[in-house]
């Protein structure tokens, strides 16, 4: 297993990084950010916790990475704000004259140009 984010992590909670936990499945979660690799390190290392303190011994964690990043992405909300549309409100689908055209105004250059017609 070679995560990024496990030396850091494991050394905030334990003091040192400890022994790691082993991966099956595999996948990640749509971003030009390594979540999956810090959900799959952050449920790795709640595991190492739990079976320290249960049992005094880590080494036998077991991480499902499919299952930790379907986890992390249907049950984490934000805390005190809620997070913007997936949408634009002007975003959709508009009928025309000769068809449809589909509007992503998301990005503000897109969104300004749309406007302009």
């Amino acid at each position: 297993m070679s995560n990024a984010f496990w030396s850091d992590l494991s050394a905030a909670v334990f003091g040192e990084t400890v022994p790691s936990y082993s991966v099956q499945g595999s996948g990640h979660l749509p971003s030009f950010y390594k979540v999956s690799d810090f959900v799959e390190a952050s449920v790795g290392l709640a595991g190492v916790a739990l079976a320290r303190f249960c049992n005094g011994d880590g080494d036998q964690v077991l991480v499902d990475r499919r299952l930790a990043s379907l986890w992390f992405d249907m049950t984490l909300r934000p805390d005190g704000w809620d997070a913007s549309g997936l949408w634009d409100a002007i975003a959709g689908d508009y009928q025309c004259r000769d068809g449809w055209i589909r509007l992503h105004t998301n990005a503000p250059h897109h969104r300004d140009a749309a406007l302009l017609v």
